[in-house]
């Protein structure tokens, strides 16, 4: 018998690849958004709770390196948890434009239990994938990503020069 991979065109294979992929991510973020709804908290807003706890005592802009979102987003993120008492800013005495978010204990307290909430989401998900199933995954997400932004960069340079 042949491989059905053969006999499908590669468009029809990445087409295959991109929905199982998206469907993927829409699973992960919808089981991380039911986790965070008692909360009233986005995936975004749980990005920078716990960006702030893993890096505390970390700048506004220092967050934009854990978060993929722009400084001004960031900065109205950030007073957002404020305002609900989970972080709070501080100014630097030596540098009044530096603003560094530290974690209040309420803040800590709930992003301990939301990273654990999260993480049996993930384990969940992972159930019954084998370590090396899952080094094979990242390795060939990883291979993919580089290979997309080539293309991308090469697009962009040829787009260019017309």
């Amino acid at each position: 018998m042949s491989d059905p991979t053969q006999e499908q065109s590669l468009e029809s294979q990445i087409a295959i690849l991109q929905g199982g992929v998206t469907n993927l991510v829409n699973i992960l973020f919808r089981g991380i958004e039911e986790r965070l709804l008692p909360y009233d908290l986005a995936v975004v807003d749980y990005a920078v709770l716990t960006a702030c706890f893993a890096n505390e005592p970390v700048t506004v802009s220092g967050l934009t390196q854990h978060v993929p979102v722009d400084a001004g987003r960031i900065s109205r993120m950030v007073s957002k948890l404020e305002d609900r008492g989970l972080v709070r800013k501080v100014r630097l005495r030596t540098d009044r434009r530096v603003v560094r978010v530290e974690m209040t204990e309420e803040g800590r307290a709930m992003a301990t239990e939301l990273m654990e909430s999260v993480g049996e989401h993930y384990t969940n998900i992972i159930r019954n994938v084998s370590a090396e199933e899952l080094t094979g995954l990242m390795a060939f997400v990883e291979k993919m990503t580089e290979n997309a932004t080539g293309a991308l960069e090469q697009a962009a340079g040829e787009s260019g020069r017309r």
